[in-house]
């Protein structure tokens, strides 16, 4: 077998359209952080997600991958379909960024989102029964993390062809300070990251342009998509 890169051009509407479409087939996620010693860590969890590309989920403060997050917030995302089979027409997203506790005023915005793809999660909270109660005290003890990705890498196999890997890069508008309102404000690495996002453009690579201010859709802006194809 062998690896062939090949550049193909891909309206950003057709990507968006992918993205989200494999998005909503999932609601669990595989996520790797960076435990101490540099080794990898990987743990999964019910995430939702917003039209500029946030992503939510609620964890254990004091679970290791939280830990993680706490001391570098370096972390990668896989979501697909695990009822997916093999031979069949495959899709899935794998997504790279940053991850940071949500506190203050933005944590209501985490729940909601979250509550709306999880309905059971408010129900949860709202039980009375002696177990129920437990299960409350408990889910009120987690926190809501929020990921922002910087690049993403899509299968979409009925879209884009079989084999063909799709690389996108997520770029903030030029007032992305802002966005630092929502959650934690961005830490020293962030910048690294920007930086190798910077470098992807220069090879041709997708970008989708993150609207921070509250818009009904994520915008993506059209360009040449790098794709790998085996053979």
């Amino acid at each position: 077998m062998t690896i062939a890169v090949v550049k193909r051009r891909f309206p950003g509407k057709r990507i968006q359209r992918s993205v989200f479409r494999i998005l909503r087939d999932s609601a669990l996620c595989s996520m790797s952080t960076v435990a101490p010693g540099n080794r990898a860590h990987i743990n999964t969890a019910y995430v939702c997600y917003s039209a500029d590309l946030n992503f939510y989920f609620l964890s254990d403060p004091d679970s290791l991958h939280c830990k993680n997050v706490e001391r570098n917030p370096s972390m990668a995302m896989m979501i697909m379909n695990s009822s997916q089979t093999w031979g069949g027409s495959d899709r899935g997203i794998q997504l790279f960024g940053t991850c940071h506790r949500v506190r203050g005023p933005a944590t209501k915005e985490a729940e909601r989102r979250y509550g709306s793809r999880f309905p059971a999660y408010a129900t949860w909270l709202r039980r009375t029964d002696p177990s129920g109660r437990r299960g409350a005290e408990l889910l009120r003890s987690y926190a809501f993390y929020r990921f922002v990705p910087i690049r993403i890498k899509i299968l979409d196999e009925a879209e884009f062809g079989g084999a063909a890997f799709v690389i996108a890069g997520v770029t903030p508008p030029r007032n992305s300070a802002r966005s630092a309102t929502l959650a934690e404000r961005p830490r020293r690495n962030d910048v690294c990251d920007r930086g190798m996002l910077t470098r992807s453009h220069q090879i041709g690579v997708v970008g989708i342009r993150r609207r921070w201010r509250r818009q009904a859709r994520t915008r993506l802006v059209g360009g040449c998509a790098s794709t790998r194809q085996s053979s």
